[in-house]
């Protein structure tokens, strides 16, 4: 793969990655794992996997 195809693939995902490193810098708001994770999962109605000690090794 070529550099040039690499950055076309990347270019986006950099760019929110800024974004979001911009608003980080604005607003004192931080959020933890779980409050991410858990507000992903809602939407979906999945358990954690670690609810149910499916992947106990990595909590």
């Amino acid at each position: 793969m070529t550099l040039d195809i690499y950055e076309s693939l990347t270019e986006s995902i950099e760019a929110k990655l800024d974004a979001a490193d911009i608003q980080a810098e604005e607003i004192s708001e931080r959020l933890s794992h779980d409050d991410v994770f858990d507000a992903v999962r809602a939407p979906t109605n999945l358990p954690s996997p670690f609810s149910k000690g499916i992947l106990p090794i990595l909590r």
